[in-house]
């Protein structure tokens, strides 16, 4: 259907939260003439003729510049110290900053100090990073289901390192070899959950978990299934059934909805 609709028309077909290139692969045959842009947690190395772009974390710069705008400009200049340590606590991560902009638009009589010292709370910073059907505990909880399960429990075990470490600190936490210790943070660096440090120190590769990913994680209990701590749902479901509902699917509803209009 989707192949049909799209046959004579250039279009740029938008597909979020893929999860691998099999999703899309079926999608660029039809698509000569056109465009489609995908955005994925992972890097889609297997498909033909892609241009993969990372997107890496705002600067400090760019965060203030993003809370202002959803805050507003006169009150982050007058709270300058709150601002900034706000923007530490989300890490430049455009998702924390919107959530907190929101935050502060939504309660005008209030400080941002007071949400700033939320955030500087590591027990409390989930908890306020979260507004209507979004929140960072169900993104990062959406990338955490998606990985093998060897790959879970190894994260909930790196989940205790503070601070970056190589592959030889991460293998004697996982009481694994070296090499299967770099292929498990491989893959967790493929999948966002690890992050590599820069520059590297004497050649050595070093790496850390996000802040959002290993308060998560140290809210996990056993790891076996990946469940939140105390049986809690994931927050967010509508963006949790977004982020499950495969992208072939989406794109035939579109397609549906297109070959219904004129152009």
């Amino acid at each position: 259907m989707l192949r049909a609709v799209l046959a004579d028309r250039r279009v740029l077909l938008v597909v979020d939260n893929v999860d691998s290139e099999a999703q899309i692969r079926p999608l660029l045959p039809c698509l000569s003439g056109s465009a489609v842009l995908v955005a994925s947690r992972c890097k889609l190395w297997a498909l033909p003729g892609g241009h993969i772009i990372e997107l890496g974390a705002l600067s400090l710069q760019e965060s203030v510049l993003l809370l202002a705008r959803l805050a507003g400009r006169e009150r982050t200049q007058a709270e300058p110290a709150a601002v900034h340590s706000i923007v530490r606590s989300c890490e430049g991560l455009p998702l924390a900053l919107h959530i907190a902009g929101w935050w502060i638009a939504a309660r005008p009589h209030r400080k941002l100090g007071d949400l700033a010292d939320r955030l500087a709370d590591e027990n409390l910073r989930m908890r306020y990073l979260r507004v209507g059907d979004l929140s960072v505990a169900s993104s990062v909880e959406a990338g955490f289901r998606k990985l093998p399960e060897t790959a879970r429990h190894a994260l909930h075990r790196l989940g205790s390192l503070r601070g970056a470490f190589d592959v030889q600190e991460a293998a004697r936490v996982l009481e694994m070899t070296t090499v299967a210790a770099a292929d498990v943070v491989d893959d967790l660096v493929h999948w966002q959950m690890l992050r590599m440090t820069s520059p590297t120190v004497g050649g050595i590769h070093r790496y850390r978990l996000h802040d959002s990913v290993r308060l998560y994680v140290s809210r996990l209990l056993g790891c076996e299934d990946g469940r939140p701590r105390g049986g809690e749902r994931p927050h967010g479901p509508q963006a949790n059934d977004r982020v499950q509902k495969p992208a072939v699917q989406q794109c035939a509803a579109f397609g549906e909805t297109l070959g219904r209009r004129h152009f």
